[in-house]
């Protein structure tokens, strides 16, 4: 209260108006109010605490329920604990005093939004693994499918390698070493494209909002009696150190390919790998 009083025992035609709303209406204590039809008189001017639910006007609630022409009955109901220890005990108590109804206290609250928030997470992890499997995979069949192409195509230079005196084993070691060697520049590459892409979904990247709200909204009662809460959290692409070691291990996975192809390569004999047609 920073004015007037609060409703009378009798609970008449009296209202009690928010600060702000007495100041955009121009409203005093004393001051005639009219609701569908309906004369009210103001008694008092509010202002809601920091945190708590607001309304414009406030009535007591047998004359509300008649101008919603809702006799006995009330969507909402507001209950204080003495200590923040009992509120779990009151809860259950409320449940079983009125069994349908729905009851929640502000830690159901922050439950439903965490819940939320986990499973939007979960989904977006899930997704975002499937895709690194899949990419991955497809990213060490084309690596290995390049690098038996190349060997392939190199079937006569091998031959003569082997033609003026290369060992089998030499022979392998070249392409091996060739193999290294690209998968190494290649690794780096990709993850310093990575790291740049990382980056800019940091600072791009969509939001995911999670709310939840207690109360209802039906006729008079209206928005006076409904508590929203929200969160949002931010979509990022993750960066450590086992992400890039295991980038940089799949760049060099074409290692196996490239001994595969040159161990095939070797083991022709030189007259055979000279005939080879490009």
């Amino acid at each position: 209260m920073t004015k007037g009083r609060y409703f009378s025992a009798g609970g008449g035609h009296e209202a009690l108006v928010a600060t702000t709303y007495a100041a955009r209406e121009k409203l005093k204590v004393g001051a005639p109010l009219v609701l569908n039809g309906t004369s009210f008189t103001v008694v008092g001017l509010v202002q809601a605490p920091l945190g708590g639910q607001t309304a414009d006007v406030y009535l007591p609630l047998a004359q509300l329920q008649t101008l919603a022409h809702q006799q006995g009955q009330a969507n909402v109901i507001l209950v204080k604990a003495d200590k923040s220890s009992s509120v779990g005990a009151v809860q259950k108590e409320i449940q079983q005093q009125l069994p349908g109804a729905q009851v929640a206290s502000a830690h159901d609250v922050a439950d439903r939004i965490s819940g939320s928030l986990v499973d939007a997470s979960n989904l977006s992890h899930n997704i975002g693994l499937i895709l690194e499997i899949v990419v991955a995979a497809a990213a060490f069949l084309m690596a290995a499918l390049l690098t038996l192409s190349s060997v392939g195509k190199r079937v006569r230079e091998l031959g003569t390698l082997k033609a003026i005196g290369w060992t089998q084993r030499l022979v392998v070691r070249q392409v091996v070493g060739e193999s290294l060697v690209q998968g190494i520049v290649g690794g780096l590459l990709g993850i310093a494209l990575g790291v740049v892409a990382a980056l800019v979904v940091d600072a791009a990247g969509p939001s995911l909002t999670a709310s939840s709200t207690t109360g209802s909204s039906n006729g008079l009662l209206g928005n006076a009696v409904l508590r929203t809460a929200k969160q949002t959290i931010s979509l990022h692409a993750p960066l450590s150190a086992v992400l890039i070691l295991l980038g940089l291990g799949l760049a060099l996975a074409d290692l196996l390919a490239g001994a595969a192809g040159g161990l095939r390569a070797a083991r022709l004999r030189p007259a055979d790998a000279l005939r080879r047609v490009e």
